[in-house]
């Protein structure tokens, strides 16, 4: 099937889902850093982020498209405002497994035109797939830390380990100002 059709089914499926003519065929909840995990590891993200730098070709990341494609058409990813151009190739090679010779020659449009648009959808899924990674983080990370209230120490009964001094170590050098400072702070305490 051409890649033009397959968009235009995607398009006037999209289209009646909208008008509430039929349900929708999937969740378009957003996808957690654990679901992500199962499509896209983060050395695949490390993958994608070195072909959209320019530092690997992309035969190096081809192997990923087909989960990246999934995720997009499926609607976990978030809105990455594809061009038509761009929603062509992630539909053709990555959901139809054909070559992007194969998927210009059926747009019409050039080699290289088409891989500086493949490289910018690369940029785009790089972003949101890293945000869904560092959203996924920042929550675990807030489950961890307890609450202030929740873990109050009794301060009189705690007992704080002293660090035992090594004998030959020299207390640290003060200045004589701070020392001053710490004999009246002493002396004032007692009066």
């Amino acid at each position: 099937m051409p890649t033009t059709v397959a968009l235009a089914v995607r398009n006037v499926s999209k289209a009646s889902q909208t008008e509430g003519t039929a349900a929708p065929a999937v969740s378009t909840t957003p996808i957690n850093k654990a679901e992500v995990e199962g499509c896209v590891t983060i050395y695949d993200v490390t993958r994608l982020e070195s072909y959209a730098k320019n530092l690997v070709d992309y035969h190096m990341i081809l192997d990923l498209l087909p989960n990246v494609a999934r995720l997009y058409f499926l609607g976990k990813l978030r809105n990455l405002g594809f061009s038509y151009i761009q929603l062509a190739l992630l539909a053709g090679v990555g959901l139809q497994y054909k070559k992007i010779e194969e998927v210009g020659i059926e747009l019409n449009v050039g080699i290289s035109q088409l891989m500086a648009m493949f490289n910018k959808a690369t940029r785009k899924i790089c972003r949101s797939i890293r945000e869904i990674y560092e959203d996924g983080m920042s929550k675990a990370d807030a489950k961890e830390k307890p609450s202030s209230s929740v873990a109050k120490i009794d301060t009189e009964k705690a007992e704080i380990p002293i660090p035992k001094k090594h004998p030959l170590e020299a207390p640290p050098a003060d200045s004589a100002l701070e020392t001053e400072a710490k004999k009246k702070k002493i002396e004032q305490l007692f009066i």
